[in-house]
């Protein structure tokens, strides 16, 4: 098994949600939409953004100090190679850790072989609706399946993740606001 020395946290979470940013500037708007959607488990999680340009073990580190029982991870076509490398270091390091992996690059027909390997569950589609119930099952002990599709979201019926940016984020960083979910236009490139 892997050892990583990790600085404990006053306290421990049960999920962690994470992703490689392109920039330190970028504010993942995608982990703030499934954390506001959280629910109860929304006050013990935390976030953990790191850049393209951070090394994966040092990522699992950081996440695996908060000692979470189930760490989900954002994953896009700029970040798909980190994404790979930390959760498998996330496997080695903490087998009894829950992983989830979903964002546009989960979302492609053959989901990338090593997500699939290493992952416990991946999530292709819209996460929000179906993470909760994930966290849920997990922390009830019951198996979390391999994939799960989310279902379209109405982005006036969900919690507003405008609250999840923090005061650093809002004086330092880019805070998106989405006013519409997808890209209109269907070209070859994503379909």
């Amino acid at each position: 098994m892997l050892s990583l020395v990790t600085s404990p946290h006053d306290t421990s979470v049960s999920v962690v949600l994470a992703t490689f940013n392109a920039r330190y500037t970028h504010c993942s708007h995608a982990l703030r939409c499934l954390r506001a959607q959280l629910g109860p488990w929304r006050a013990d999680s935390r976030i953990c953004e790191f850049m393209v340009q951070d090394d994966p073990v040092m990522a699992a580190e950081r996440i695996l100090a908060w000692q979470p029982r189930l760490v989900a991870v954002s994953c896009s076509i700029w970040n798909l190679t980190l994404v790979c490398e930390l959760v498998e270091v996330l496997r080695m390091a903490a087998p009894q850790v829950a992983l989830v992996v979903g964002g546009p690059e989960v979302g492609v027909s053959d989901h990338p072989p090593r997500l699939r390997a290493a992952a416990d569950t991946l999530i292709s589609g819209e996460g929000e609706l179906v993470l909760a119930d994930l966290v849920q099952a997990h922390c009830a002990g019951q198996p979390l399946p391999p994939l799960v599709v989310g279902p379209k979201v109405d982005l006036g019926a969900v919690v507003s993740p405008v609250t999840e940016y923090s005061d650093e984020d809002l004086a330092h960083r880019l805070a998106y606001v989405e006013s519409s979910r997808g890209c209109p236009f269907g070209c070859g490139y994503c379909s």
